[in-house]
């Protein structure tokens, strides 16, 4: 679980970096960025978390709310004007709510992803051990 969540907190660190950089370049900058990092990161975190798959997928929006209220405390320090329901807790509370749905659904599509891999890879094994089987036809050919 703990490899699942750190990639996932990796994907938004580096998508929001990429963001934070494209706005440096541009004024509109890439936002939606932003707002498919959770949905990313939950994929990710619940892919390749061994246990509680869906639990890795969640835990994506409030690393998400965390993000954005840095990003707004960056937002202001660098002299922009910040709403008050961006900032603080009721600011965490806005983004987690914004992106739970969005994590359930990538959470709900990695495990789906899981599922469809072990049925491959079952079906797989089952053919290439079906394949070697000896039969007594060809025992009397040779």
């Amino acid at each position: 679980m703990k490899k699942g969540i750190l990639r996932g907190i990796a994907v938004i660190f580096i998508m929001n970096a990429i963001w934070a950089v494209s706005l440096l370049i541009s004024n509109t900058g890439l936002l939606i960025l932003t707002w498919l990092s959770p949905f990313i990161a939950s994929i990710v975190a619940s892919y390749s978390a061994s246990k509680m798959k869906f639990v890795s997928g969640l835990a994506m929006s409030v690393v998400f709310g965390f993000v954005m209220i840095f990003h707004s405390i960056l937002f202001e320090l660098n002299g922009n004007r910040v709403e008050g329901y961006l900032y603080g807790i009721a600011a965490l509370w806005a983004f987690f709510i914004l992106s739970l749905p969005v994590c359930i659904v990538g959470s709900l599509i990695s495990i789906f992803l899981v599922k469809v891999k072990k049925i491959v890879k079952e079906m797989h094994e089952e053919e290439e051990k079906n394949r070697w089987v000896f039969h007594p036809i060809s025992k009397e050919i040779q």
